[in-house]
């Protein structure tokens, strides 16, 4: 799954991976938040279990730990972050509802 789409001038980028490592997801997720007014919503599955990682540029007024605690209840995750970035792990036969919620 890779898409992304404009919401109220925000380009927000979905991607979900397969087999890898969290740090390089993290890396990954401030690489495409470094871009102005984005947000990157990253997935990566690794057997049962699924990692996510939100972030978002620094001209994007939107809290993402205000949030995340939310979307890690749809995958029965755990994890946390900052105002900038959140990561987490739970269940990977749940992490694209995750992903998607609105």
């Amino acid at each position: 799954m890779t898409s992304s789409e404009l919401y109220g001038g925000i380009r927000i980028v979905y991607k979900l991976y397969e087999n890898r490592r969290a740090e390089e997801l993290k890396m990954l997720a401030k690489y495409i938040a470094s871009n102005d007014k984005c947000i990157a919503i990253l997935g990566n599955k690794r057997g049962e279990t699924g990692d996510l990682v939100v972030s978002r540029s620094c001209d994007v007024d939107i809290v993402v730990n205000g949030f995340f605690k939310e979307v890690l209840r749809v995958f029965d995750g755990k994890g946390g972050g900052n105002a900038y970035i959140c990561q987490g792990g739970g269940s990977s036969d749940r992490l694209e509802l995750a992903m998607t919620r609105r």
